[in-house]
């Protein structure tokens, strides 16, 4: 039996697991600058191959709510590969996946 399960986007981050990430060079602080360091780079081009994004993405405030926290990263599993490969944040990814359905 199969079950598709569909959930809003506020819904959905619930149950996907947050993790705020910083690095010595950043002074351990959550900040903008993180994004210029050797880690924080890293992090850019490395999360999705462990399942995880960049949750609120630079110049996407305006679809997800949030302003861009190149720390905070979110695991959302196997689509993370299209959503970094698209340039997508989770609330896009949703509305065409939502399309998709209908």
């Amino acid at each position: 039996m199969l079950f598709i399960i569909m959930m809003i986007p506020k819904e959905i981050q619930r149950y996907m697991l947050p993790i705020d990430v910083s690095s010595k060079s950043a002074n351990n602080e959550l900040e903008l600058a993180f994004a210029n360091t050797k880690e924080g780079k890293w992090l850019r081009d490395n999360t999705h191959r462990a399942g995880f994004i960049i949750r609120y993405s630079k110049g996407k405030d305006s679809i997800t709510g949030y302003a861009y926290e190149p720390w905070h990263i979110r695991y959302v599993g196997d689509i993370a590969e299209s959503i970094y490969q698209e340039k997508l944040t989770l609330e896009e990814y949703m509305n065409l996946k939502n399309k998709e359905l209908i």
